[in-house]
């Protein structure tokens, strides 16, 4: 487990990745949260050449931030930051949907022949941007921090998804299409989609009872 800094415990507004997250913008979210396993039924539009977006796919306590890329027809794929085991997307190259992005339940990036992407009872895919770094900043941030899956679900039948750890500088919330950070320490929303993914209840931090959803904590290696 990782040992913070006491001196850093509590965030502040001039943190870095505090700004970096509290100018998190959700552009597009998809995700599902079912007794009945399958695709998400959504998807991320496809990345125009010469351009790249930011993707977050999750699952259980598994969490990739991607960077992709496009350059003519070929593409990059930068894990910008992810837990020990990634949440993967596939690209697909079908008639008509080609360069969208899916998820899929196997790490990673990869391409296929889809129109749906894996089957699941619980995930999310989201492009993200961040509307005032630049690249080289959004890398610079991420290249120093870990995140780590605190309490994940992805099953048939539903259960209650907290967390009452207040040790993380922050904390990524997911649910379908749902998504929040907080302070970690405060438990106080930062940012996200209108509707919250979590709520505190009592000393816990927590999705309620789902079939899929993920929980994580965020935190800096200095």
């Amino acid at each position: 487990m990782q040992c913070l800094n006491p001196r850093r415990r509590f965030l502040t507004k001039e943190d870095p990745i505090v700004k970096l997250f509290k100018d998190m913008t959700i552009v597009k979210i998809v995700g599902k949260n079912t007794g009945s396993s399958a695709a998400l039924g959504g998807y991320v539009d496809a990345v125009n050449s010469g351009s790249f977006k930011y993707v977050l796919s999750t699952n259980e306590k598994k969490c990739t931030l991607w960077k992709i890329e496009r350059s003519g027809s070929s593409y990059t794929n930068t894990a910008l930051l992810e837990t020990t085991t990634g949440s993967g997307i596939i690209r697909s190259t079908a008639s008509g949907a080609t360069g969208r992005l899916y998820w899929r339940s196997v790490s990673g990036a990869g391409t296929g022949n889809t129109t749906t992407g894996s089957s699941t009872y619980g995930a999310t895919l989201a492009e993200i941007s961040f509307p005032h770094f630049t690249e080289a900043d959004v890398a610079s941030i991420l290249g120093a921090a870990t995140i780590t899956g605190l309490a994940g679900r992805n099953n048939s039948s539903s259960s209650e998804v907290s967390t009452n750890s207040k040790a993380n500088l922050l904390i990524l919330a997911v649910k379908s299409a749902y998504l929040d950070i907080w302070d970690g320490a405060r438990w106080t929303r930062l940012s996200g989609t209108e509707t919250s993914a979590a709520s505190v209840s009592g000393n816990n931090l927590t999705l309620g009872s789902v079939y899929g959803g993920s929980i994580f904590g965020i935190n800096t290696t200095s």
